[in-house]
């Protein structure tokens, strides 16, 4: 198995885990900003996404994020940081 195949079956096995989790998972939830410091469900999620994005896209293929242009589309903010 190429190193290549190896992490493309790593990372769907993870985002399907990450499905798992989220099926009984409404809007209310999902969005809900815990007190303290703990981060809502909604923020967690999307700095998987961005996680993903700068390792595939930055990483391993050597090109730019896809995180500022979903940004832009969404209306969230371009720096992941």
């Amino acid at each position: 198995m190429s190193p290549g195949s190896y992490a493309a079956a790593q990372l769907e096995q993870a985002f399907d885990l990450l499905k798992d989790c989220l099926i009984d998972v409404d809007h209310t939830a999902f969005n809900w900003t815990p007190s303290g410091t703990c981060n809502s469900i909604a923020k967690t999620y999307a700095h998987v996404a961005i996680s993903v994005d700068f390792f595939v896209h930055r990483v391993m293929l050597g090109g730019q994020m896809r995180w500022p242009l979903v940004a832009a589309e969404a209306d969230l903010p371009s720096n992941p940081l």
